[in-house]
């Protein structure tokens, strides 16, 4: 990702960086949170646009699939569990 938004950030002004994950299974887990939002960034913010995302779709633990784009990334975080600490 940071390679990515690096990339981005040295394109011309007004030129998006254009990524194709279209083909890529993914996963709505608790390990790839912070990689949901980063897709979800609009190309204003990010200056990286995502090729087709609105056919994007990632797994759920529970089985169901879901579109990326609908993916609410603070309801998946209640459904992890939270690291107990140890002392």
């Amino acid at each position: 990702m940071s390679q990515l938004n690096q990339l981005a950030l040295n394109r011309p002004r007004g030129n998006n960086l254009v990524i194709d994950l279209s083909h890529n299974r993914l996963h709505c887990l608790c390990n790839s949170t912070h990689f949901i939002k980063w897709l979800q960034r609009s190309p204003a913010d990010s200056h990286i646009e995502f090729h087709d995302f609105d056919s994007y779709t990632c797994l759920y633990p529970n089985g169901t699939t879901v579109r990326v784009s609908e993916v609410v990334v603070s309801d998946l975080e209640q459904q992890c569990p939270v690291p107990s600490k140890r002392w």
